[in-house]
């Protein structure tokens, strides 16, 4: 997981209803969608979830990841980002689970949008 902190986007909830109370990130995800489609990225929509804004994203082997986008509950203008994919229990049951190494690639991609954006702010990972 990867925490920051900015002003730029809305620290307030989205107002849409489609997350839970105080979620907030709708913003965040919109933009980061972006950044991901010019650093080459098959980012496809926003979905709303009871616990952030995610954003869909299709590898080439058609698993669907996401990279979640949530305000956080220690403050104003902090934020968490993460990602998972989804893979069929049978594939994990049989030992074909591949979604480490596209999982591991996005999280990085993810990683230096972020990085590289300078409205971002004392980035780190946590866990």
């Amino acid at each position: 997981m990867l925490a920051f902190e900015s002003v730029v986007f809305p620290d307030a909830p989205d107002g849409t209803g489609k997350t839970n109370s105080g979620i907030h990130g709708r913003d965040l995800a919109n933009w980061l969608a972006d950044q991901l489609r010019e650093a080459g990225v098959p980012a496809q929509k926003v979905l709303p979830e009871d616990f952030g804004w995610c954003v869909l994203v299709k590898a080439e082997s058609q698993q669907s990841m996401y990279v979640v986008c949530a305000g956080s509950p220690e403050g104003p203008n902090k934020w968490k980002v993460f990602a998972f994919t989804e893979e069929g229990v049978i594939s994990k049951l049989m030992g074909k689970d591949k979604t480490a190494d596209p999982l591991t690639e996005l999280f990085g991609v993810v990683k230096q949008c972020l990085l590289e954006d300078p409205t971002i702010e004392n980035l780190r990972q946590e866990q």
